[in-house]
């Protein structure tokens, strides 16, 4: 008998990630990935307690590329290449940008927000046309 494929979470995030990155998140399911993967749902089961952890998970990974594509240069100048790390990664990552920014998945990305906002303010800290303003609200 061959040994059993052992999954790990890595793995698991990384083919729903890639079937999100190609079809959004209509038909992700557990079913489906353990179909995909040769598998049961057990595997994906042991590592999520649910399809929303792994959601989760897909949101996480989707917003550090969001935030790299945010923070390469392409100008050198940093609120430009924001700008345009915005467009560049609504335009050749259409299914995440829409899985990143649907309605329905808001909730899942909540936990993340803070801390990708806090890294793109980190970015800009020594942006100097935003020196002169107030840090207050």
């Amino acid at each position: 008998m061959p040994p059993k494929v052992k999954f790990n979470p890595d793995s698991i995030i990384d083919f729903a990630f890639d079937y999100v990155r190609k079809n959004g998140w209509d038909g992700l399911s557990a079913r489906y990935i353990a179909s995909e993967i040769g598998s049961s749902v057990g595997p994906i089961y042991t590592h999520f307690k649910s399809m929303k952890g792994l959601e989760v998970a897909v949101v996480n990974k989707t917003l550090q590329l969001f935030c790299d594509y945010l923070t390469t240069e392409r100008t050198g100048d940093k609120w430009i290449d924001h700008g345009i790390g915005y467009v560049m990664f609504a335009k050749e990552e259409s299914h995440l940008f829409q899985a990143l920014f649907n309605k329905n998945y808001a909730t899942l990305r909540k936990p993340y927000d803070q801390n990708i906002w806090r890294s793109l303010d980190e970015d800009l800290a020594d942006y100097s046309p935003f020196k002169a303003l107030s840090k207050g609200r």
